[in-house]
């Protein structure tokens, strides 16, 4: 934020003034003041108000005394702020790394709380000292939902805990699913090679059952990591119908698991 200001006296016929923007918002203090009554300005802002620095131009027909923003001054733009993802954007996939600056000035510690209510800690909560910089979040929710962050920061040991706030939005993923074979399709009883998708989802383990009941496992089971989507299946049942399969997944190390079902035909050609 801007703080402090400096007055020059300027007899040119253009002048152009460089400063920040806090935030996507501008913030412009400028005083004229003329030393003929015949005087007249015309203050010009040029730029993208979200860019970190706009431009001011003041034409004049004669001298004008200009109070302008002293960029020397050490007590501007020391808050921290957020530096990734960008405040306001949505989220790619279930995880993110949210980065922030401490604009120069050094912090004792930082406190990252993440939820679905603003100042909650409900989805993650983290402490860190004050030379970290970011945060790594997984699990986060699939469902396209807001989502409120809150940055808490102490600048030495037992001063007062300010903090910040950004809002995102949750992506907006699908379930894993098994996409060959297609559900309902017939399967070979010699093997079929059985392949998944994460759709978007960070998962740290897998579950494949095969049963001849719902959520059974009586004819294959597995557990494999996260970064296995595709497995050979060989010596189907040849005097069954029908056959389910469950594919369970989970996006932490600990779960919980999620799972979903999926159904085939069984035929005895190869």
């Amino acid at each position: 934020m801007f703080k402090q200001l400096h007055s020059s006296v300027m007899f040119l016929s253009q002048a152009k003034l460089r400063f920040r923007s806090v935030a996507g918002t501008v913030m412009v203090l400028l005083a004229l003041q003329t030393f003929a009554s015949t005087a007249e300005a015309v203050v010009e802002l040029s730029g993208d108000t979200s860019a970190s620095s706009l431009s001011l131009r003041v034409n004049a027909i004669s001298g004008i005394r200009l109070n302008t923003l002293d960029d020397s001054d050490s007590s501007l733009d020391t808050d921290p702020e957020f530096v990734s993802p960008l405040p306001g954007s949505t989220l790619s996939t279930d995880t993110a790394t949210f980065e922030w600056s401490d604009n120069g000035v050094s912090k004792h510690m930082w406190m990252v709380q993440l939820g679905t209510t603003p100042g909650s800690g409900n989805i993650y909560t983290g402490n860190y000292p004050g030379h970290v910089r970011g945060a790594f979040v997984s699990g986060l929710p699939t469902d396209g939902r807001t989502l409120f962050l809150r940055l808490s920061y102490q600048d030495k040991r037992g001063a007062d805990i300010q903090y910040m706030d950004a809002i995102y939005t949750a992506p907006n993923l699908g379930n894993p699913e098994i996409y060959s074979p297609s559900s309902e399709s017939k399967l070979k009883t010699n093997g079929e090679i059985f392949k998944w998708s994460a759709n978007g989802r960070t998962v740290q383990k897998w579950k494949l059952f095969l049963g001849t009941h719902r959520g059974s496992k009586n004819v294959y089971s597995t557990t494999v990591a996260g970064n296995i989507t595709e497995l050979k299946i060989t010596d189907l049942p040849r005097n069954k119908q029908k056959i389910y399969a469950r594919l369970s997944w989970c996006t932490t190390v600990d779960g919980p698991w999620e799972n979903r079902d999926f159904k085939f035909l069984l035929t005895s050609r190869e």
